[in-house]
């Protein structure tokens, strides 16, 4: 069983996951055929986009993927 493979059968078997996947956005992570399948399949509820500061763990938008739509915005 490969990662990709191995992360799925955890994730549909209950299993919470914190991961991180690298992008300039969040469409721009769906471009990766791997997320793209894992975020179509609907097995994380939230994806949260850092800044591109000097501070690595700065949060910019925290995104509910099950509503679709911006919880926590701090772009400005």
């Amino acid at each position: 069983m490969d990662d990709f493979e191995t992360v799925q059968y955890a994730l549909k078997s209950g299993v919470n996951i914190i991961t991180t996947a690298h992008g300039f956005s969040l469409d721009d992570v769906k471009k990766n055929i791997y997320m793209k399948t894992i975020l179509e399949n609907n097995f994380f509820d939230r994806a949260v986009i850092l800044k591109s500061s000097n501070k690595p763990t700065a949060v910019k938008e925290i995104y509910d993927l099950q509503r679709n739509k911006v919880i926590y915005s701090d772009v400005g």
